[in-house]
């Protein structure tokens, strides 16, 4: 019997979430998909920012993943199933996250030093040991005795985090489907500093995104991940993330680099027409393909943009306020997707931006028995 002529399925997007979903279709049992990926830089995205630094003394070559790329055991437990399918080599390791504090524009046009509230004044304020694997080292910007005060309140602020995420559930009904996290922090009394100084710091380096974004994301999604990370070790992958990405699209055989996809749009008759011209020539043809399925591994805006039936969904805006009381307001809508018939696995995007909180990785050459979490 003839083969069936196999679907053809454009991927948009070629991070993780892209390159792993081309990655099963692409090895199919049944081969019933052509994969085609479309990405509009001229090199994969999973690995495009990270950098290579040469060691001067010795010459070796450290490859720096950017965003940061570190797995947390337990919620990506399928991300490290997969790692371990590819024969991806990983390790545990440590990590300092430096807390600190950037000058406003308005500071350093003034040249202002004065000191004000604990965190308040620009410098670095606290270094937390991930998983708690040493004693907080002391910033040297505070007295030893109101140090001791300032680790004694992480303490009792992190304890009641931590209960809260196991005893309290997040609200499932509400007018935007569900109750945000900054809901949740203020229905389980959390203590203002806490939230502004520490959680919100550490959280948005994992999810990369601003703090205003942070508090509108489903409280969900924020204590499933401390539920399931809690007490459970970190790992990066050995030599960076390029591992990865070359073995995920190493037997990709269409791929289209440079290719800035303007529009996805499905006809009547089943089909979904991709339109995309050449990135490094904007005032050139657009070209138009037929595709049996197209899956847009893109962030939320830009699917927004592109996917013709989305234009008129309506979208609300996050507001910021964020003043001396660190007051917040925010607001956002969420939605769902549709997957083609294959096998899944998890994704892991985590990153420390916006210079709030920075992560220095201290390698290690065995798992660490070290119980806690580095939120």
């Amino acid at each position: 019997m003839d083969r069936e002529v196999p679907l053809r399925v454009a991927v948009v997007g070629t991070g993780l979430a892209g390159l792993t979903t081309a990655y099963l279709l692409q090895n199919d049992r049944q081969q019933r998909y052509a994969v085609t990926l479309f990405e509009r830089a001229e090199s994969l995205s999973f690995d495009s920012a990270s950098v290579a630094i040469r060691d001067e003394n010795s010459g070796s070559i450290e490859r720096i993943d950017l965003p940061m790329r570190a797995l947390a055991g337990g919620y990506y437990a399928n991300v490290i199933r997969m790692y371990d399918h590819l024969g991806i080599p990983y390790h545990p390791v440590r990590f300092l996250f430096s807390f600190a504090r950037a000058k406003s524009a308005h500071e350093a046009d003034a040249g202002a030093s004065a000191k004000t509230s604990a965190g308040r004044e620009p410098g670095e304020y606290f270094v937390h040991a991930s998983n708690l694997h040493q004693v907080p080292p002391w910033p040297g910007k505070r007295g030893v005795l109101a140090h001791l005060f300032e680790v004694l309140y992480l303490v009792l602020c992190q304890f009641w985090f931590t209960v809260a995420c196991f005893v309290v559930r997040p609200l499932s009904s509400g007018s935007e489907g569900g109750e945000t996290l900054g809901e949740y922090l203020e229905r389980i009394w959390m203590p203002r500093r806490y939230t502004t100084h520490y959680l919100l710091p550490i959280l948005s380096g994992v999810s990369t995104c601003s703090h205003a974004e942070l508090l509108a994301f489903p409280a969900s999604d924020v204590v499933n991940y401390k539920k399931l990370s809690h007490g459970q070790q970190h790992y990066t992958v050995c030599g960076g993330v390029h591992q990865v990405e070359a073995r995920l699209a190493k037997e990709m055989k269409d791929v289209r680099l440079g290719a800035c996809v303007a529009e996805v749009a499905p006809s009547t008759d089943g089909w979904v027409a991709v339109c995309w011209q050449s990135a490094s020539n904007p005032a050139g043809p657009v070209v138009s393909e037929i595709f049996d399925r197209v899956i847009l591994a893109v962030s939320p805006d830009v699917a927004r943009k592109i996917f013709s039936p989305l234009r008129n969904v309506p979208q609300n805006r996050i507001r910021w306020r964020d003043g001396a009381d660190g007051g917040i307001t925010y607001n956002a809508r969420r939605g769902g997707c549709e997957h083609l018939p294959t096998g899944s696995t998890g994704q892991h995007e985590e990153s420390a931006e916006d210079g709030e909180v920075h992560k220095n990785p201290k390698d290690d050459s065995e798992q660490s028995n070290n119980s806690g979490d580095n939120e």
